[in-house]
């Protein structure tokens, strides 16, 4: 029973490949030889996997841009979206709270966090149900873990990619591949984020200089304080709601008991404003 099952979600994954096409024919040593389309414009580049055609200033041809996401001799993928702008496949920074308020969860995770940060709440992904639905076919307590046989490199021409790189000087003529955030470094030139450091023992690509955990808390306390603010404005709302509704019914009260003192068999409601309780509350317990 344990081989079907494993074998029907093999297939499944096949099938969703196959409808989406996020698949390429390119490993990670084919995506680092890759020729790069010179390009006039977007329509030139025809390729799934090619975003746009950027153009330098002051010059007439560019190159096409790509971004792929690849593990060792494993088939590189690529972000992939619907006609409805449902995320099938996508890739989102961790160490953020931003990954777990995402509506959309994707066919595909392409972002893992490394297993000690994922431990100790320092890092997040997308919520992961089975290993298929990670890139790095590995999913422990609905967050992917990174794969140390097969770490992620991501391998582009758009200089946004990497951090801390000069665009006017940046090679867009082939696809540069670097090691995405969590995945185990030496140097900060292997990261896309520029910055490999030690966390516990080891060390591994990281966002920024600062902890991962001082990002964590901060937006942490950004979130509560949103929550208060909210709760609070809310609980104004109720409050002068209600205070409204009482002094409604004081009104109504007090001028049904001064318009039977005065036998008289009714009484013009006034505005709320003008009508004034406390002088009516008098004349009433001095009769």
């Amino acid at each position: 029973m344990k081989f079907l099952s494993n074998f029907i979600l093999f297939i499944c994954s096949l099938l969703i490949t196959q409808s989406f096409g996020y698949l390429t024919n390119y490993t990670l040593n084919d995506a680092k030889d890759l020729k790069i389309e010179t390009c006039k414009s977007d329509k030139d580049c025809k390729k799934n996997f090619q975003v746009s055609c950027f153009i330098k200033e002051g010059k007439k041809e560019g190159h096409c841009i790509s971004t792929l996401y690849c593990r060792n001799d494993e088939k590189c993928v690529y972000k992939v979206e619907d006609n409805e702008k449902k995320t099938y496949v996508s890739y989102e920074p961790v160490s953020s709270l931003i990954s777990l308020l995402q509506l959309n969860t994707p066919t595909l995770i392409l972002e893992s966090c490394n297993s000690k940060e994922a431990s100790v709440g320092s890092c997040y992904t997308r919520k992961c149900e089975k290993k298929e639905s990670c890139l790095s076919n590995n999913c422990d307590k609905e967050i992917c873990i990174t794969n140390h046989k097969k770490p992620l490199y991501i391998c582009s021409n758009d200089a946004s990619t990497f951090k801390g790189t000069n665009s006017d000087k940046f090679d867009r003529s082939k696809l540069t591949c670097k090691l995405a955030e969590q995945e185990i470094c030496k140097k900060n030139n292997e990261c896309t984020t520029n910055k490999c450091g030690k966390v516990n023992k080891d060390k591994i690509c990281i966002s920024s200089s600062n902890n991962n955990k001082r990002r964590f808390i901060i937006e942490i306390l950004l979130i509560v304080l949103f929550a208060l603010i909210a709760f609070v404005t809310l609980r104004c709302c109720l409050r002068r709601k209600a205070h409204g509704k009482v002094k409604k019914e004081l009104k109504v009260k007090y001028e049904n008991e001064e318009a039977f003192l005065n036998n008289k068999s009714y009484v013009e409601l006034e505005d709320i404003d003008e009508f004034n309780i406390a002088d009516v509350e008098k004349k009433c317990n001095k009769l």
